[in-house]
């Protein structure tokens, strides 16, 4: 999955602070917006794209896997249909996550 600028984003977020380059690997800048959800709960939206390769495995009957660094919080994925481009495309910007 690719991450892209994500519409209306309000914050851009980097590495943590104790992130190691070193044994970790890059880890570039998502795109997030920060807004109220169910409940008066805040939320902190990112959208992605998948790859060619990873509809192929969709359509083949592959699973979406999202992993959190740290406990996890509670998360919901869902698609909407809007073009946005992906970062690190013809940007500069960093897609390793």
């Amino acid at each position: 999955m690719l991450p892209t600028k994500t519409r209306g984003a309000t914050h851009a977020l980097g590495a943590p602070k104790n992130w190691d380059e070193a044994t970790m690997g890059k880890c570039g800048v998502l795109s997030v917006r920060v807004q109220g959800g169910e409940g008066g709960a805040t939320e902190c939206v990112s959208t992605w794209k998948p790859t060619l390769e990873e509809i192929n495995m969709l359509q083949d009957g592959g699973s979406v896997i999202l992993t959190v660094s740290g406990w996890q919080p509670v998360v919901s994925l869902c698609v909407e249909i809007e073009e946005q481009k992906p970062l690190g495309v013809n940007d500069g910007q960093i897609r390793h996550m």
